[in-house]
């Protein structure tokens, strides 16, 4: 038992220190018995209020310890090491200040405690260790920890697998470099039943957990990296991501530079399974399902109105080795009276793109005004239901005639003016397309059938042209 005390531990320039008080020791001439049996039963060790300073003048390194508390029990048997041990300390602050670096840690209230068995190369614990206060400083990097909390409990054995269940807390992390605050105030936690085996950096996780504040990201499965290769088969699911609170986590000064003048807000779920292999040669693939809902978008620069009602759902197959496919099973969005709908696959969307896609719009042209051309003015109401399968080679050489786009488009109370000079006017204008053509006796091998109709058509040229039809239907 040690009550208050004082230990300074000093290191001159050329590593001489203050702890050579013993003479070297001489040859040990006497026989040993290797068959000597030693026990050591420790009942209680406890030091109360002990200080320490630490000073390595050829390292450069500083290092100062207030109110050292230790308390413990343990038998050492043979290759058998059994105890628990708990220890608390006031205040560290260390400093190392050399011609390549220069840092500074302060940490305040550390406290460990657990208790640990060692046979030979094997080790089982129970440990915990927590910090109220961490301070990091060093070239122009500082961060900054509330509170810290690490949990072990498992085996280890021959100091290479480890089997057990791990969790690290930290709380109001903080993180600034070169005067730009990158993290603010973020809670963080780990949570993991693992086995890993570290020499071939292999790691099986069970139902584990990582949290950055509201953000929780569950995963399980495998890991490794044998050579330069990273093996992953991982299944990974998100709980509801809100978009704004995801936005505040992008550093201040680059959020500023992307996302000026834009509104965004919304809710994310993602659930991934990565499988394969990682190098210079090959990605894993990924598999997953992207959910979007309750979406909003205001960009005034560009848009007249926000969009709203944004919700999506998506499955992806990334093989970036193969062929990758997205399946669109809704795509939905407002904007004032406007609305789009959109669904389909797109197949092989890294080279062929194979598309096959839905569409369902209606458009209060009066509200899209902005969107068009110079000198055009148009009104109305357009309903536009649709179907296209194209892939990109037919949409980069303009080879429509492989193409099938089937659509139908309602326009009412139309009225368009270009330029003030002309003026066409429908009550309703109905357009259906074909493409291609079915062939028949009269066409049998036409790009396209339009199918143009409607009532009270109206078109006028300044005051020199004028043309009406009551009730019209033209076919093309």
């Amino acid at each position: 038992r040690l009550n208050g005390g004082y230990v300074n531990l000093f290191i001159d320039e050329q590593g001489n220190t203050n702890l050579d008080i013993f003479p070297p020791s001489e040859p040990d001439t006497l026989e040993t018995n290797s068959e000597f049996t030693y026990a050591i039963d420790l009942t209680m060790l406890n030091f109360n209020d002990i200080d320490l300073n630490y000073t390595d003048l050829s390292q450069g390194m500083y290092a100062n310890i207030e109110g050292l508390d230790m308390t413990g029990k343990g038998k050492l048997k043979d290759e058998i090491l059994a105890g628990n041990m708990d220890v608390s300390l006031n205040h560290i602050d260390y400093r190392q200040v050399t011609d390549s670096i220069s840092l500074a840690v302060k940490l305040d209230k550390l406290k460990a405690e657990g208790a640990a068995e060692m046979i030979g190369n094997d080790v089982k614990a129970d440990i915990d260790l927590a910090s109220s206060v961490l301070f990091y400083e060093s070239e122009g990097q500082t961060a900054e920890i509330n509170s810290l909390s690490l949990k072990f409990k498992g085996d280890i054995n021959n100091y290479d697998k480890v089997n057990g269940n791990i969790q690290c807390d930290v709380n109001d992390l903080s993180f600034v470099m070169d005067d730009e605050t990158l993290v603010n105030k973020a809670d963080i936690r780990f949570i993991s039943p693992l086995n890993a085996t570290l020499s071939s950096m292999d790691v099986e996780f069970g139902n584990s957990q990582f949290a950055l504040n509201n953000i929780f990201i569950d995963f399980v499965g495998t890991a490794s990296m044998p050579n330069d290769d990273i093996n992953l088969n991982l299944n990974i699911k998100t709980n509801t991501l809100i978009i704004k609170e995801l936005i505040e986590l992008i550093p201040a000064s680059m959020r500023e530079e992307l996302l000026a003048g834009i509104d965004a807000d919304g809710e994310l779920q993602l659930s991934t399974e990565v499988k394969g292999t990682y190098n210079e040669n090959s990605m894993p693939k990924v598999n997953a399902q992207i959910h979007f809902n309750k979406g909003r978008l205001a960009m005034p620069e560009m848009l007249p109105y926000p969009i709203t009602n944004l919700n999506t759902s998506i499955k992806a197959e990334i093989d970036l080795n193969n062929k990758s496919n997205i399946y669109l099973n809704s795509f939905n969005a407002s904007m004032a009276n406007s609305s789009l709908s959109l669904s389909g696959t797109i197949k092989d969307v890294m080279d062929k793109m194979y598309c096959d896609i839905n569409l369902n719009a209606n458009a209060d042209l009066d509200e899209l005004q902005s969107f068009m051309p110079e000198g055009i003015t148009a009104k109305g109401k357009i309903s536009l239901n649709g179907n296209a399968k194209v892939n990109n080679h037919q949409l980069t050489t303009m080879d429509f005639m492989k193409a099938k786009v089937n659509g139908e488009m309602q326009w009412n109370n139309m009225n368009v003016v270009y330029y003030d000079t002309i003026n066409v006017k429908s009550d309703k204008l109905n357009v259906t397309l074909n493409l291609p053509n079915t062939a028949s006796e009269e066409l049998t091998n036409s790009l396209a059938a339009l199918n143009i109709s409607g009532a009270n058509f109206d078109a006028q040229v300044s005051d020199m042209i004028a043309a009406s039809l009551k009730d019209y239907n033209i076919k093309a």
